[in-house]
Order: C-alpha cells, then structure tokens, then sequence
C-alpha cells in the first residue's frame, strides 16, 4: 500500500476487495476512501490468532480478526452479534490507524440466495467511521459493511 501527499490531503493506493484483476495481468487497486474501505473489509475477513492457532498471514501471524471464531458456535446470534461488534472494533482500533472509529452495528442478514433456514446464519457488519488525512479527522463519515457467515 502506497502513502501520498498531495496539498493537505493524504490519499492511499492499494488493492481492491474481493480481489480482481484489473486486465493487464495484476491486481486492481482503489485509492482515497474505496481503498480504506476496501483496508476494513480485508482486516475483518482474515483470520487472526484465536488463541489456539496464528492468523493465516504468514508474514504477520497476529494480524486478523477473530469473527472466524464464531463460525459454528452455539450461542444464541443475538450474542454472536454483540461479541462480532466487538471483535471489529478490537481488531479496528488496532491494525487501522487511518480512521477514527465511530461505531460498529452488526445486523442479521438474510441472503438473497439462501432460502429461509435458522441454521445458516450470516450478519452484516457496518462500520462507521471517520478518515483522518494529513493528520487531522475529515468532518465526513463513512461506512464500509462485510457479510459473514457465523453459523452453519
């Protein structure tokens, strides 16, 4: 990822999310707020440590969120919810420097193309956040959401 200044605006460069390629051969990438957003969407879907494994970044084993963790899990979604808004944050606040945090509503989702089932559930996390450039906080705020699936 490419840091550059130009008058009081600080913009960035790096890759898009999901990853596509841009048809020379490479990875397309975004820049200004679609490449913070797609920053967020990558930090929250790789897998970071859980306590009984490293996160799945072999050059930085701790980086990542722990929402993978609630895939499977049998607590109650409501719960689920409450504790993937704090996984996103926690990881937030730590690996994304770029923005000031202004809240994290996760939500349940129903996939357009998965039938009505209580065993597949999937939630839509939303961020809100602020982008800091040049130092200082844009009066803008902005979102970037992820689907996840946490239960089968």
């Amino acid at each position: 990822m490419t840091a550059f200044t130009t008058g009081t605006e600080r913009f960035w460069n790096g890759p898009t999310h999901p990853f596509q390629r841009n048809g020379k051969g490479d990875f397309s990438t975004a820049s200004g707020i679609d490449q913070l957003r797609a920053a967020i969407e990558q930090l929250l879907m790789t897998r970071g440590p859980d306590g009984q494994e490293v996160g799945e970044l072999p050059w930085d084993t701790e980086r990542g969120s722990r929402i993978h963790t609630l895939l499977h899990s049998t607590m109650p979604i409501e719960t689920m919810q409450h504790v993937a808004g704090f996984y996103t944050a926690e990881v937030l606040r730590k690996y994304e420097p770029r923005i000031q945090l202004r809240g994290v509503k996760v939500e349940r989702f129903a996939s357009s193309n998965q039938p009505e089932d209580p065993h597949k559930n999937f939630v839509k996390i939303r961020v809100l956040f602020t982008p800091r450039a040049a130092g200082a906080l844009s009066a803008t705020v902005e979102e970037a959401q992820v689907v996840a699936r946490l239960e089968q």
